[in-house]
């Protein structure tokens, strides 16, 4: 709408929406109980990547159990996620990466240099994919994801404003490579 107007915030940190006088927040992932409206957008899955040279180096991985010695990269702290497959039992994964970043461009950086595999978000780095810096490993493996929400601090009556911007964001979502929407 040519008269809304935005100011974009960028911030980890869960902020008072009312407090901040915020009309919409978007956020990823699992959400706290809260007395907010919340309304999914769509789900954005993790895929597992790697560099060309890197698989050329190490080969590409038919199963998660075949990276158990990789150098990996991800974000602080030890990785911790469940790999699914149609027709194989669930394979949990903990490992620690070599190189750690809280930063999640910086990681996808480090990856397509080709220092180490990384769970990315698919939204992030199809782009890199389609130029042929970073490939899928496993890519018939399902390694969750984060939902994407849309939130407001008022559950009725929202403003047209609110209202149209959510609708417009839909909108963009449906149309990314690596978000699903249905």
């Amino acid at each position: 709408h040519p008269a809304l107007r935005l100011l974009l915030l960028v911030d980890d940190a869960p902020i008072d929406l009312v407090q901040g006088r915020v009309d919409l927040a978007i956020r990823f992932g699992a959400l706290r109980d809260s007395g907010w409206a919340a309304r999914r957008l769509g789900h954005m899955p993790w895929w597992l990547c790697a560099a060309p040279q890197w698989v050329a180096q190490h080969g590409a991985p038919e199963h998660p159990a075949q990276l158990a010695g990789a150098r990996w990269l991800g974000m602080n702290g030890r990785l911790e996620w469940e790999c699914r497959h149609p027709s194989e039992a669930a394979y949990q994964w903990r490992l620690q990466p070599l190189i750690a970043s809280n930063n999640h461009w910086s990681l996808q950086q480090m990856c397509e240099a080709g220092l180490g595999p990384a769970l990315l978000a698919a939204m992030d780095v199809s782009e890199a994919m389609q130029r042929g810096r970073l490939q899928r490993l496993l890519p018939q493996w399902t390694l969750g994801g984060l939902d994407i929400w849309a939130m407001t601090p008022q559950r009725d009556a929202q403003p047209a404003k609110v209202r149209q911007a959510i609708a417009a964001l839909q909108d963009y979502l449906a149309q990314l490579p690596g978000v699903e929407t249905s």
